[in-house]
């Protein structure tokens, strides 16, 4: 076997841009027969990949917000089109999950601050179950 032929390409190196760590919950929820169910779960996954994994500041509209540790700011019709859904369906599955206690948002500018409950405790390992 040719080892040049089992590396990556430059093109698809999946290892070279850091991890996420995702709780597998949400990645059994993307199995779901209920379309809902697999909305949330993509919702989830894109608020992992956005929340920062220590404390910092963000700029939206010429104005800076802090943002902490578990939280991202970010414009709900852009992740909705990054998920893949209508318009405006992201608000939606955003209230969803903020009803199930799996978030809290709040209204920064134009755009939306969402902080992950359990964030930390998932992170440092110590098995916090939603």
């Amino acid at each position: 076997m040719n080892p040049k032929e089992t590396q990556p390409t430059a093109e698809f190196n999946i290892w070279g841009t850091g991890y996420v760590k995702i709780p597998r919950s949400i990645l059994n929820m993307l199995g779901s027969p209920i379309a809902c169910e697999r909305n949330r779960a993509i919702l989830l996954i894109l608020l992992f990949s956005k929340a920062f994994f220590k404390d910092g500041v963000v700029h939206v509209c010429n104005t800076t917000y802090p943002c902490e540790r578990g939280s991202c700011i970010i414009n709900v019709p852009e992740i909705s089109a990054a998920a893949n859904f209508q318009k405006y369906a992201g608000y939606r599955y955003l209230n969803d999950l903020k009803s199930a206690g799996w978030i809290q948002t709040e209204r920064v500018g134009y755009a939306t601050k969402v902080k992950i409950i359990g964030f930390d405790s998932f992170m440092r390992g110590d098995g916090f179950v939603w």
